[in-house]
């Protein structure tokens, strides 16, 4: 169920980046992470779908505009929220090549959504209403399986496509999106994408390239978990994790984003415990860490080694 947010939730400026590259986050104008060599592939929420928040839409959708006080003067939350649409929208790159007056078509009939930490966008086999590019925050795309068992697929940050594979035959999701954390998002509906790729060529190009590149990524971490320990997988989970969201301080580098050992298994296609063994045993040899559940790399060039 979406609610309406005030004005005073809808940030203007553009939201904070995240770093190309890497298992952990993608490249901000929508095409994949390159995959480093030895990385691997990666509950349902109760009641089903996600309720989304939603901050505004296109006209007629029954959502009405707040309106702020600002110098005296009244300013129309659509107004703001048209301005936020766009700069996100443009950041990724199939909507952001989209010509000025079509992007503006595609803004009108969008809308912003939140969705809280661990909500789901959408759930697999659900039929498509709607595809998302990240305005805040990371969304993880998932594979469930049987015993609650999830392979986690990618993370998505801002500027990034979620919900692409909806596009064929069926129309349905393949994957499952959550909210790793509190997400904002434009959504754009389902057949207004499919409008744009039997119309425009370009547009269509871009998101067959986001898609390939992506399966190129997927493969490559397929290999990686046949061929590769789970150490060298989880190492190169970690420094990856640090390239896009390392800190650098005296010990070495933080990673500024904490991820739980079962979020890591999962990614790398391994066991809690098997992961937890694995981080302990790198601690021990002092190439890593623990700073309040987040992970500091000490000595990065033996990790490296690792991943050879």
């Amino acid at each position: 169920m979406e609610r309406q947010l005030t004005s005073r939730s809808v940030g203007v400026g553009n939201p904070v980046a995240t770093k190309a590259g890497g298992p952990v986050a993608a490249r901000a104008g929508g095409s994949p992470p390159p995959t480093r060599a030895g990385a691997s592939p990666a509950s349902a929420n109760a009641g089903g779908g996600a309720p989304a928040t939603r901050v505004g839409g296109a006209p007629g959708d029954g959502v009405v505009p707040s309106a702020r006080v600002s110098g005296g003067v009244a300013v129309k939350a659509s107004s703001e929220q048209e301005v936020r649409k766009r700069q996100v929208l443009a950041r990724n790159s199939a909507f952001g090549s989209l010509a000025a007056d079509v992007l503006t078509e595609v803004v009108r009939k969008s809308s912003l959504v939140r969705f809280a930490r661990r909500r789901a966008l959408y759930e697999a086999e659900e039929q498509a209403q709607a595809v998302y590019v990240i305005a805040a925050g990371r969304t993880r795309v998932v594979l469930r399986g049987p015993e609650e068992r999830m392979l986690t697929l990618a993370y998505r940050g801002p500027g990034e496509l979620v919900g692409e594979s909806c596009f064929g035959d069926s129309g349905l999701h393949h994957d499952t999106a959550l909210a790793h954390e509190q997400v904002e998002a434009v959504k754009i509906p389902y057949r207004l994408v499919a409008k744009l790729l039997e119309t425009h060529a370009s547009f269509g190009v871009r998101i067959l390239a986001i898609a390939n590149a992506r399966r190129r990524v997927a493969e490559g971490r397929v290999e990686a978990m046949l061929s590769r320990t789970v150490e060298s997988r989880v190492v190169a989970f970690l420094l990856d994790a640090a390239e896009n969201y390392g800190i650098p301080e005296s010990r070495g580098t933080l990673v500024g984003v904490k991820f739980t050992h079962q979020e890591i298994a999962s990614y790398v296609g391994s066991t809690r415990e098997t992961v937890t063994l694995t981080l302990g045993d790198l601690k021990r040899r002092k190439m890593l860490l623990f700073d309040h559940r987040r992970i500091v790399l000490t000595d990065p060039d033996s990790l490296k080694n690792i991943t050879l």
